[in-house]
């Protein structure tokens, strides 16, 4: 397992933004504000207002901290991208988010392939004041800390990443919400999922760590839980399917 001192230390990233940058910022913000109303659970909704985060002006990672203070023990921290996989679970084992300070840009509006600092923020901070979700998301980094030698099972780890965290949706009064990241922060996401013809398959650990993700281009399929304590008890099931390596056949 990685200590805390191997986890780098990314303090000198400055968040220093051009005129495009924020500008691409407020119109996201003003799309998001609509979008969420409309689509996002009312978990993520709570948290959202909660942390005041309708803001037309980039948010500052100190700024967002002392908002943080005031709910819970997470905090984040700046970071110039994706970090390494070992990293990543080292820093949700600490309760620290890793920020990508980056906004993308204008052209990227209704679909960035990429993380930003728009999406990290909006997409998987709101819900960390939860404390049920907070604690769900420190046991989820020190089961990924136990298979850091096993790339098969950091791909199932990935996989399943991909359809909650990220694209996750749940049942909401016989209606589908979103509560993952990149589906509350893509206008375009967001549309696709609600089509009919995209198919939406229950719950199930097994098919998600089997199932390959895409993350070029709009999904194909999305995973519906039916609550949030459904995530929150998954994962015991996670580590035994983990623990069987079966990374086979694809949902058909």
């Amino acid at each position: 397992m990685l200590t805390s001192q191997e986890v780098t230390n990314y303090d000198f990233l400055r968040e220093e933004y051009t005129d495009e940058q924020r500008q691409a910022w407020t119109l996201l913000n003003q799309k998001q504000r609509i979008m969420i109303q409309e689509q996002a659970s009312a978990s993520y909704l709570e948290c959202y207002d909660a942390l005041q985060l309708d803001s037309e002006e980039i948010i500052l990672v100190e700024n967002l901290n002392e908002r943080l203070r005031a709910h819970t023990d997470w905090q984040t921290v700046k970071v110039p991208g994706l970090v390494p996989t070992p990293e990543f679970f080292q820093l949700l084992s600490q309760k620290k988010y890793p920020i990508t300070v980056a906004v993308r840009g204008i052209h990227e509006i209704e679909y960035s392939e990429l993380p930003d600092k728009f999406h990290d923020i909006h997409g998987h901070v709101p819900m960390l004041i939860r404390q049920d979700f907070g604690d769900f998301v420190e046991q989820f980094s020190q089961l990924g800390l136990q298979y850091l030698d096993n790339p098969e099972a950091l791909m199932g780890l990935e996989r399943f990443y991909w359809y909650t965290f990220e694209m996750g949706l749940i049942k909401e009064q016989n209606d589908l919400r979103c509560y993952g990241g990149a589906l509350i922060t893509s206008k375009q996401e967001m549309e696709n999922a609600r089509e009919e013809q995209v198919q939406k398959f229950p719950f199930s650990v097994d098919k998600m760590v089997n199932t390959d993700r895409v993350i070029d281009h709009l999904q194909e399929h999305y995973f519906v839980t039916d609550s949030l304590a459904e995530l929150f008890d998954c994962l015991p099931r996670l580590e035994s399917s983990l623990n069987r390596f079966t990374f086979a056949a694809p949902l058909q």
